[in-house]
Parts: C-alpha cells; sequence; structure tokens
C-alpha cells in the first residue's frame, strides 16, 4: 500500500481512487493530466496555489491530514473541486469540506497548528507559574485537563512536565515554534497583524531543558512588601512586561522585573 492509500484509507476515503485520479504532493507536483486530481499532502498556501496556476486545465482538489484530536481519530481538511462521484465519498468520510477555493485546506492547517503552539507556550508559562508558587502540578492537571482551560496542548505538554521528560517536552516546544512561525508567515502574506502568535513564539526560545523553576512550598502574604503607591510591579509578563519595567527602574519605580 502506497503513503497515498495509508492516508486514504485512515481517512475512511480508501474509495476515492477508484472515482478519481489521487496525488501525493511531495513537493513536486508539477504537469497534471487529468480533468479532475485531488492531491493529498501538505502543501503551503503558495505551493498549491503555484499548482493551481500552472495546470488551468485541471479541476483540483485537495485533501490536508490534520493532527489527531482528543480521540485519537484521524482528520483532514479538504477544498477545491471535486468531480460529484468524489464529493460523495468524500461526505462520508472523517475529512471536512471546506469550500471550493482550492488554498482554504492549505491555510486552516496552518491556522490550527498555530493555535495549538500558542496553547502550548501558554501551557508552559502556566506551568512555570504554578510550580513557582508550590501549586500540587499533578492536582492541578486534573482539574485543568478537564475544565474550560483544558486544551490539546495542554494535555500534550503537561504530561511530560510532569514526568520530568524534558527531551519529549522540548521536541514540542520546537513543533510549536516551527507552528508558529508558519502562522506568521501566512499572516504576513495577509498583513495581517498578530502580536499573540510573535508573543508566544518568543516564549518558545528557552527549551524547558534549561529551565529550573524555584518552587515555593506556598504564599505567605506576610512576605509580601509593604504598599508602595509610588512603585509599580511587573512579575511574570515575559516579553511584554519586561521592556516596560526596564524603561521605569531607572526612575527607582520599579520593585520587581523578573522576566519569567
Amino acid at each position: 500500500m502506497s503513503g497515498t492509500e495509508e492516508i486514504l484509507a485512515a481517512l475512511k476515503l480508501d474509495g476515492l481512487a477508484d472515482v478519481t485520479r489521487a496525488v501525493h504532493f511531495n513537493g513536486s507536483v508539477h504537469h497534471l493530466d487529468a480533468s479532475f486530481v485531488v492531491l493529498v499532502g501538505t502543501p503551503s498556501v503558495e505551493a498549491i496555489a503555484h499548482i493551481a496556476a500552472a495546470n488551468p486545465q485541471t479541476q483540483l482538489g485537495l485533501i490536508v491530514p490534520l493532527k489527531a484530536g482528543r480521540d485519537e481519530k484521524h482528520r483532514a481538511a479538504a477544498s477545491g473541486v471535486f468531480s460529484e462521484a468524489a464529493r460523495d465519498v468524500l461526505e462520508n468520510s472523517s475529512a471536512v469540506y471546506l469550500g471550493p477555493k482550492i488554498a482554504s485546506a492549505a491555510a486552516f492547517k496552518v491556522i490550527e497548528e498555530a493555535m495549538w503552539g500558542t496553547n502550548t507556550m501558554i501551557a508552559r508559562e502556566t506551568y512555570m507559574l504554578a510550580a513557582k508558587n508550590g501549586v500540587d502540578l499533578n492536582l492541578l492537571y486534573d482539574a485543568l485537563a478537564n475544565g474550560a482551560a483544558g486544551s490539546q496542548a495542554f494535555r500534550d505538554l503537561w504530561p511530560h512536565l510532569l514526568e520530568g521528560n524534558t527531551f519529549q517536552a522540548d521536541a514540542q516546544l520546537a513543533r510549536a515554534h516551527e507552528a508558529l512561525s508558519a502562522g506568521l508567515e501566512l499572516a504576513g502574506n495577509e498583513v495581517f497583524y498578530a502580536p499573540l502568535m510573535g508573543l508566544a513564539k518568543q516564549e518558545g526560545v528557552t527549551p524547558m531543558s534549561g529551565v529550573r523553576p524555584a518552587v515555593k512550598s506556598s504564599v505567605n502574604l506576610e512576605d509580601i512588601a509593604p504598599e508602595e503607591p509610588n512603585k509599580v510591579g511587573f512579575v511574570g509578563l515575559g516579553a511584554m512586561g519586561r521592556p516596560m519595567s526596564l524603561g521605569m527602574q531607572p526612575r527607582q519605580q520599579i520593585i520587581d522585573s523578573s522576566p519569567s
């Protein structure tokens, strides 16, 4: 079974090759010699647009495999033009059709993974915050995983952190960094400002293996410094708060400018 056949079978699209020509995208698709062709793979938005422009004689469809969800089921996004028989197969599969614009499925994958990447960085930062404040991390994981704050990225990352497996945690952070880079590139092409993606990407520069949070057993309110109305503290705001704090520090208005 070829790579394309395996992907289609996992998506319950194994009947697609019987009704239309399915071509695996490997980065080198040039001339398509059929009226209807379905590309299967993960081309960039630019690549799929180039293929479509180079083959005006072909009605082109696209199927992009996606990351498995919480139930571990295979997923895919589909877009473009499909023959009537191919549409029938598509409707009975786990692929979601996003409309006739050929690049939609490719853009969807970038957007979804950029969101996953942002959530990964949020999960990392909240782990550090909880660890520094002496919170029971295992209990917190159980509470958050089943609550409104839970996300797939959180459920992917925290088990590695709880087990002390910084290698796997860093591997996820690296994938998140790549996903955010792709998201920012897509945003740049559309002249779209994405500040949260930028901040999240910056958060992933330091690997978890290089971070050792100083864990507190508890927070004692009596240890907090007395109020000083003329001073402002920036704690844990990362890339956003640190430049602000450093700008105020020369004026003796800062009581804490911790970057973490």
